[in-house]
C-alpha cells in the first residue's frame, strides 16, 4: 500500500494545505510570543510552555515536543545575557503539522560572532527556498545548501541531516525524495551552521510549491536580522505572567 499512499501523502489538496496555514500560523504566533517572553532568567521549559500554551489556547496540538536550548553551552540552568536561544517546534491543526526553527539572542541583538554565524545561516536558508519550484530536486537543495557551507568556511562538516524533509500529516511525512517537486508539495527546509565550538545557528521554514515557484508560508517569523531584533524588543503579551517572580 505504500507505494500508493506514500505519493498521495505528498501533494496537498485544498483541505490539507487550508489545516497546514493554519497550523502555521498558530506556530508563528506561538513562537512569537515565546521569543519575545524569553529573557535573561527564564528556563528553556518556561520558553517552551508558553509557546506549547499558545498552541493549546488556540485549538491545536503539538506536531512534535517543543525543542527549546541554549546555542552557546550547555549545562547552564537559567538563559544568560550572552546566550542564543535556539527553538524547533510546530503547531498541529487537525493532524497536520507545521515545523519551523529560529535562533535569536537572549540580549535582544547579536553580538559581531553571533552576526557572522546569523548572516551565513540566513543566506544559505533563503537561497535554498528560493530555489524552490516544479521541477527541481531535493537533492539539487541539498547540495546548493552542502555548497554554500562549505564555502563560508568549511561548515558542511558539522551539518550532520539533510536540507529538509516533507510535511503534512506527519511532521515528517512520506515522501520520495528523488522524484522532481510538483505543486501542492510542502517542504520543511533547515539547515544551521554549528560549529564545535559554537554558537550554533538554525533555520527552519514551510514551503509550498506553487504551479511556478514556491510560497513561503513560515515568512511571518522575522528572520532578517533587523526584523527578528525589532521583533524582541517588542513585549509578549504574557510578560506580565512570565515576569512574576518565580
Amino acid at each position: 500500500a505504500a507505494d500508493i499512499l506514500d505519493q498521495v501523502r505528498m501533494l496537498q489538496d485544498s483541505w490539507a494545505l487550508a489545516c497546514l496555514r493554519r497550523a502555521v500560523d498558530i506556530t508563528t504566533e506561538g513562537v512569537l510570543e515565546g521569543l519575545r517572553a524569553a529573557s535573561v532568567g527564564m528556563t528553556e521549559s518556561e520558553v517552551m510552555e508558553t509557546v506549547d500554551y499558545v498552541y493549546r489556547y488556540r485549538g491545536a496540538t503539538l506536531g512534535f515536543p517543543t525543542s527549546v536550548q541554549y546555542v552557546s553551552r550547555s549545562g547552564a540552568e537559567v538563559f544568560q545575557e550572552e546566550d542564543l536561544l535556539h527553538i524547533d517546534t510546530g503547531a498541529a491543526f487537525r493532524h497536520f503539522s507545521a515545523d519551523v526553527q529560529r535562533t535569536i539572542p537572549i540580549r535582544g541583538t547579536l553580538d559581531a560572532e553571533q552576526r557572522r554565524l546569523y548572516e551565513i545561516a540566513m543566506d544559505v536558508q533563503k537561497t535554498v527556498i528560493q530555489m524552490v519550484r516544479p521541477g527541481v530536486t531535493w537533492w539539487e537543495l541539498h547540495n546548493t545548501a552542502d555548497r554554500m557551507l562549505r564555502e563560508a568556511g568549511g561548515y558542511d562538516e558539522f551539518w550532520t541531516y539533510g536540507i529538509g524533509h516533507f510535511i503534512g500529516m506527519e511532521v515528517h511525512d512520506e515522501g520520495d525524495y528523488e522524484v522532481p517537486l510538483r505543486p501542492g508539495m510542502v517542504l520543511a527546509i533547515e539547515q544551521g551552521v554549528a560549529p564545535p565550538n559554537g554558537p550554533r545557528v538554525a533555520f527552519e521554514d514551510d514551503v509550498l510549491v506553487t504551479e511556478d515557484g514556491y510560497e513561503w508560508l513560515s515568512s511571518t517569523i522575522p528572520i532578517e536580522i533587523d526584523d527578528m531584533e525589532d521583533m524582541l524588543r517588542a513585549e509578549s503579551s504574557m510578560a506580565g505572567f512570565t515576569k512574576k517572580e518565580r
